[in-house]
């Protein structure tokens, strides 16, 4: 069984295997080496063996954990980040995971007391997946190594469907297949032997309280921006960033640059017949500190080919167009670097996003006295200047920010969510996640409560599967200095106003610390995010097939959806990219349901879109 596991994560760990086999317990590994190439294989252990450890991802101060440790009188028999942890565990117990500063998913093996411990790091930056069958639990870094276990069977959880096409992703616990759910960002599982699995939180993002008014230290946090990515370099092997050109990722090399690593490498891709003002910005930034930089393409007829082997990548899947943009970076990268910094998080902490900052016109219209606003007479000047689904939410923007928070993230019209809440089976509320967060975060100023929310859904169940699975998936190590546990306490603690500069400016403290260290260009240009290319396949191929690929008779859009539906979104090339999210999230569960979970491959599949569903040539 764990053998079964193990291959299907192959990629995630090319360079050795590891095991524990213990009464009750048998845990296979597969390590990527990063640290330590010589002694650092795993499974590590304290002294006498009666703790053994297993840990995926980086713990980033280990250095100075293992002197302190040493001082204590520990001793170590390698150099690597993983042997800190039994010896940590011997010193404070479970707690021990709050000394770490780091990405990881943890298995901690306690042979004395007869015990599992398995953590997942504070933000969830690395995934981890549990299932129970009765007395057997399996656990493993991807949905598919669940699958291969054969504890559960491969059996779609209806009631996400909806969340899913509404939000591009999945939130909480539960994922798309029954039985099988995810460990959140902060929480731990102890398992032993006759007793339930006990799962609990050790670590949620503090919530400030919104009367703090100081001005934010910019010092202070150039200092730890500094330390964060000084720390995310730490690596014996060679190291890259995706730079996108945008004010996030251009911080990071400039932070970087700082660092003085000489084999650091950029790179950015760019999709044939999209606008080159990324690769440009990218450019500019390159020959501003003098790095390296790779420039790659991609091209309509790659998507085609690729798409069945990057969805059965994503695992889980995410309907988040970036994940091929990533996997493209990726897959460049790995022929060069084992590790890529990403700007990732910082859009979550410093408001970059469009939902965080009304435009000028709308800001204005929110302030009127609600009564106005509300007023009959206003409504027809209302509709004129918004757009439909933007009215009601403005209207309540100034009590609650969450409807208009609710409407920039959804993918679901009025008249699909109809369609499906009449046709699935109890289906669960897409804004369900978005809730429980800014019920949580409702003593922090309105900025922050939506920054908070983001923080503990958008960023862990959309954006940083997307960072995990395209890096893993190339073998590579994807590492996010801003999201750094220190540096996402230190943005919460800020006050939300000055986040928006005097002209509603979004991540004012991030532009700040940039001016005079960038070029000004990446300081003045709008938010672009990574080349979404969706609307290019559709023109150049794609449209054409989604009829085919929707209808096919064993797929999970014939089986869960309502068929009408799914053909009017499908029904011409006009009607694709009027609805461009819901059919490119329609196509992606597709592809995932066949490959996943209908007939489970143990590697990526080969075949292109018209193979894996028979379609023929019509050209």
């Amino acid at each position: 069984m764990v053998e079964r596991m193990v291959a299907t994560i192959e990629h995630r760990g090319p360079d050795s295997d590891g095991l524990i086999d213990a009464p009750g317990c048998r845990v296979g590994f597969k390590r990527l080496a990063i640290v330590d190439l010589t002694t650092g294989d795993q499974p590590v252990s304290n002294e006498d063996g009666t703790v053994e450890v297993l840990l995926n991802g980086e713990i980033f101060n280990h250095r100075d954990l293992r002197a302190q440790l040493e001082r204590a009188g520990h001793r170590f028999r390698t150099h690597g980040d993983a042997e800190i942890i039994p010896h940590l565990y011997e010193e404070y117990g479970p707690d021990f995971v709050h000394h770490l500063n780091g990405m990881f998913a943890i298995c901690l093996i306690d042979h004395t007391r007869q015990r599992t411990l398995l953590y997942r790091d504070r933000i969830g930056i690395k995934p981890l997946f549990v299932a129970r069958s009765g007395t057997k639990v399996a656990f493993g870094s991807e949905l598919k190594t669940i699958v291969a276990s054969g504890i559960v069977e491969p059996d779609l959880n209806e009631s996400q469907l909806m969340m899913f096409l509404g939000n591009f992703c999945t939130a909480g616990r539960e994922t798309l297949l029954h039985g099988i759910e995810r460990l959140l960002p902060g929480e731990m599982m102890e398992i032993r032997a006759g007793h339930d699995p006990d799962r609990r939180r050790y670590y949620q993002v503090p919530v400030t309280a919104a009367a703090d008014t100081t001005p934010p230290d910019l010092d202070a946090l150039d200092d730890l921006l500094a330390d964060a990515v000084g720390l995310r370099l730490m690596a014996d092997v060679p190291v890259g960033i995706s730079l996108s050109g945008g004010l996030d990722s251009s911080l990071i090399t400039m932070y970087a640059a700082r660092a003085q690593r000489s084999d650091l490498n950029l790179f950015t891709v760019h999709f044939e017949g999209t606008p080159r003002d990324e690769l440009d910005c990218a450019t500019e930034v390159a020959d501003h500190f003098g790095l390296q930089h790779e420039t790659l393409s991609a091209s309509t007829s790659s998507f085609l080919a690729e798409a069945p082997a990057t969805f059965w990548m994503c695992d889980e899947p995410v309907a988040d167009p970036a994940y091929y943009s990533a996997t493209k970076v990726a897959d460049a990268a790995a022929s060069m670097v084992k590790v890529l910094l990403s700007g990732t998080g910082a859009d979550e902490l410093f408001a970059g996003y469009g939902h965080h900052a009304l435009t000028p016109k709308k800001r204005a219209l929110s302030r009127l006295p609600g009564g106005l606003l509300r007023s009959p007479a206003l409504t027809p000047l209302l509709n004129r200047i918004l757009r439909a689904d933007e009215v009601e939410p403005l209207r309540a923007y100034r009590d609650d920010r969450l409807p208009w928070h609710l409407r920039a993230l959804s993918s679901l019209d009025r008249d699909s969510g109809v369609a499906l809440t009449a046709h699935l089976d109890s289906p669960r509320d897409p804004a369900e996640a978005l809730r429980a967060a800014y019920t949580r975060a409702a003593a922090a100023h309105p900025l922050n409560q939506q920054l908070l929310a983001d923080t503990e859904t958008y960023l862990p169940d959309q954006l940083l599967p997307v960072l995990d699975r395209s890096t893993m998936g190339a073998s590579i190590e994807g590492r996010v200095p801003f999201l750094d546990h220190r540096v996402v306490e230190m943005a919460m603690r800020m006050d939300a106003s000055a986040k928006l500069g005097s002209g509603n400016e979004r991540k004012a403290p991030l532009r700040a610390l940039a001016r005079g260290q960038l070029p000004d260009r990446i300081l003045d240009r709008p938010k672009l995010g990574f080349p979404n290319a969706v609307l290019l396949w559709m023109d150049q191929g794609l449209a054409e097939l989604l009829p085919h690929i929707l209808s096919s008779p064993d797929g999970l859009a014939e089986r869960y959806l309502p068929r009408d539906w799914v053909a009017a979104l499908v029904a011409t090339p006009e009607s694709c990219r009027a609805n461009w999210r819901l059919v490119y999230g329609l196509l992606v569960l597709q592809v995932w349901y066949e490959v996943v979970v209908r007939s489970p491959r143990a590697t990526a599949p080969e075949e292109s879109l018209s193979d894996l569903f028979a379609i023929p040539s019509t050209r």
